[in-house]
């Protein structure tokens, strides 16, 4: 079976641009949270 991801996003107030900073993996019956190292930034 897959793995699933939820990303973590943090929104900008002011510039309204979103920052993917780190994920939750839930793959069976384990739950897995790490942040990135480089912030992604996407509109």
């Amino acid at each position: 079976m897959r793995p699933f991801v939820l990303w973590l996003i943090w929104q900008n107030e002011c510039t309204r641009q979103r920052y993917h900073i780190g994920n939750l993996l839930h793959d069976g019956d384990k739950y897995v949270f790490y942040y990135e190292r480089v912030y992604s930034c996407f509109l």
